[in-house]
């Protein structure tokens, strides 16, 4: 099974971690390493993960661990409408928003 991987140290999320996970879904460029090891230095207790793309991350198995927030790039909206349901069952626990 494939695992999400650390936006920040680019290792795999340990799936066993009682950690909270951010998951950010986007380029690279857009969610970059600084404002990961902002967002994990502030929020103790918080893991930060990417996927490049909602299709990564649907079309791959994947373990989430704790994901409790998602947010995801405003320029994937369309790949989102059309795979909403897909994401909800894989997340049905976690909030998800779109960031802009």
């Amino acid at each position: 099974m494939h695992t999400i991987i650390s936006a920040d140290t680019g290792q795999a999320v340990d799936s066993s971690s009682h950690q909270a996970v951010l998951l950010l879904i986007g380029p690279s460029f857009k969610f970059c390493r600084s404002l990961v090891r902002s967002v994990e230095n502030e929020i103790e207790g918080l893991r930060v993960a990417h996927a490049e793309s909602l299709d990564t991350l649907l079309d791959v198995p994947t373990v989430l661990p704790l994901v409790r927030l998602v947010l995801i790039d405003w320029q994937l909206a369309e790949q989102v409408t059309h795979r909403s349901d897909e994401l909800r069952t894989l997340l049905p626990h976690a909030i998800v928003a779109m960031s802009y």
